[in-house]
């Protein structure tokens, strides 16, 4: 279950990153359509509201909430780094 919750938070948060032009523009090479922007903005906001509901299934809240802002956290920066990586690629194409 925290594994599921760790994947879905990832899977939000990338989401919400390609939900911005710029991001999107420099990991497909395209514009970002305002339907497409919206899709992947309910996607994310909707993974990551999943992904905390699962870990309040879970015993002891707690401690799960404390694990979930740190899953947060690592997946934050996880999705930042991937970002800079696909950008840095971008421009040297470019």
């Amino acid at each position: 279950m925290l594994l599921l919750s760790f994947l879905l938070q990832l899977l939000g948060l990338w989401s919400l990153s390609m939900a911005m032009n710029k991001h999107f523009r420099c990991t497909f090479s395209k514009s970002l359509t305002p339907t497409l922007e919206r899709v992947l903005s309910i996607l994310g906001y909707g993974a990551i509201g999943l992904s905390f509901s699962l870990i309040m299934l879970l015993e002891p809240l707690p401690i799960m909430i404390i694990y979930w802002v740190a899953y947060l956290a690592f997946n934050i920066t996880l999705v930042a780094l991937l970002n800079s990586f696909k950008e840095s690629r971008y421009k040297k194409r470019t």
